[in-house]
């Protein structure tokens, strides 16, 4: 049940946008654009957007870095907000 509302969440984020957001995520290297931006605050949303950042940073191969993944995804959506 979980995993289909992760994958719902997922669906939301535009395509074109999705390495963009990841990016930005998990490894810090990419600003997101004003346009995916958008995408994130006003389709995908702050729950699911958090929902799925939590997800990303409890796999194995990242785990590591969770509290850096969770710090970058707070600031992306912050910034993201305020736009």
């Amino acid at each position: 049940m979980y995993q289909t509302y992760l994958s719902r969440c997922s669906q939301k984020v535009a395509q074109d946008c999705r390495d963009e957001i990841h990016s930005s995520v998990v490894y810090g290297n990419q600003t997101v654009t004003e346009k995916c931006c958008s995408n994130l605050v006003n389709v995908v949303g702050k729950q699911c957007y958090d929902d799925m950042s939590k997800y990303v940073a409890t796999l194995p191969d990242l785990n590591p870095k969770k509290d850096e993944i969770l710090q970058r995804s707070r600031n992306v959506w912050n910034a993201c907000a305020t736009h």
